[in-house]
């Protein structure tokens, strides 16, 4: 783990670069080839250094605050990323409440998924490579969930992941010990609503899937995940909710609203908890259970998982939102991991037919 001095200076490099990116391209967009004093002769080479998205990898490194607003800032800024990957514990200073983490772990979950579509941002110069029509901003997403992750931190990073229009590879690698196998039944729900339900289908970018040393599913794993699937209210289903007067929405949460966060187990607020203050929009925000009238509403808000947010803070979407990725959900990969060593296990494509086709690779 890279002492925290380290860390500010990795985080630094990473606006050095953005920039250093936003100079280039700004003295390209100025670049006038006709004045060039020296012509290229018949059958001579130039070389072109090309500008392409760089890799920004915190490895097994606490998430510092720096860390999270810098990269929420970059991202936000429309800057690309060919990877982006992240450890998911927070620092110590971000622990010291449970509403301190819920915000740090929302906007560390913000940077590196919105619902909002992203292009990545063109080649400098112009080149044509052999790459995907419109690739979105991040160009993969790695995901490591260490051991001391709540289970409420699973329902925060997929209720972020659901509608997602950030990136279209995605790879999550668990750090469970079997002690905590309770904890997965929890796992599976929530790996079922953020990248298979009838939500995701239809919201989610993301197309191919890996994950990485998780661990046993059994009958009751796969009822529960199997459940989430097939239902068409899947907000409702996995909170246990009665159907609303108004069928789910979409909705723009506005900057500087108040969100009820801690809900007991009837939903409702806890006693004495603080509402989280958003510093900026956050788009893609699912309203459930809407009796069409009440000023507190249900939500799943990207980034925190199920939260109360008030009527009057919400800009609801007036068609559904166009998916950069239409396609959902291609292919799921279960990496097993051996030592320092990594092997695909098996591999699982979706078919024309509409079915997923298992293939159980050589080890």
């Amino acid at each position: 783990m890279l002492p925290r001095a380290v860390m500010t200076k990795c985080v630094k490099v990473l606006v050095d670069v953005h920039k250093a990116d936003k100079k280039i391209r700004s003295e390209w967009e100025n670049y006038d080839p006709s004045k060039e004093k020296q012509e290229l002769g018949t059958k001579s080479l130039r070389c072109t250094f090309v500008l392409q998205p760089m890799a920004a990898d915190f490895g097994e490194d606490e998430a510092t605050s720096e860390m999270i607003q810098t990269m929420r800032a970059l991202t936000t800024d429309g800057m690309s990323f060919s990877l982006a990957a992240s450890w998911l514990l927070l620092e110590n200073k971000l622990r010291g409440t449970e509403r301190a983490k819920r915000k740090a772990f929302g906007e560390l979950m913000g940077s590196f998924f919105n619902g909002t579509p992203r292009p990545r941002e063109p080649l400098i110069p112009s080149y044509d490579l052999p790459m995907k029509d419109q690739p979105l901003q991040l160009g993969a997403v790695h995901l490591l969930c260490v051991s001391v992750l709540h289970p409420r931190d699973f329902e925060a990073m997929f209720s972020a992941i659901v509608a997602t229009q950030t990136t279209t590879k995605l790879s999550i690698r668990m750090q469970i010990m079997p002690v905590e196998a309770p904890v997965y039944g929890h796992w599976w729900k929530w790996l079922a609503y953020g990248v298979f339900s009838k939500r995701a289908r239809l919201n989610s970018s993301v197309e191919s899937l890996a994950l990485a040393s998780i661990g046993s599913m059994t009958v009751e794993d796969i009822d529960i995940f199997n459940a989430v699937l097939a239902s068409d209210h899947p907000e409702e289903h996995i909170y246990r909710t009665s159907r609303g007067e108004i069928d789910e929405r979409d909705a723009t949460l506005k900057a500087g609203a108040r969100i009820r966060w801690e809900l007991d187990d009837r939903g409702q607020p806890q006693q004495g908890s603080r509402a989280v203050i958003l510093d900026l929009p956050v788009t893609s925000v699912r309203t459930f259970s809407d009796d069409g009238k009440s000023q507190w509403l249900d939500a799943v808000v990207p980034g925190y998982g199920r939260c109360q947010v008030q009527r009057k803070d919400l800009i609801f979407s007036q068609s559904r939102a166009v998916n950069a990725s239409p396609n959902g959900l291609q292919e799921l990969k279960n990496c097993l991991r051996q030592g320092r060593n990594v092997r695909v296990g098996w591999i699982a494509s979706f078919s024309s037919g509409g079915r997923w086709v298992f293939k159980a690779l050589d080890t």
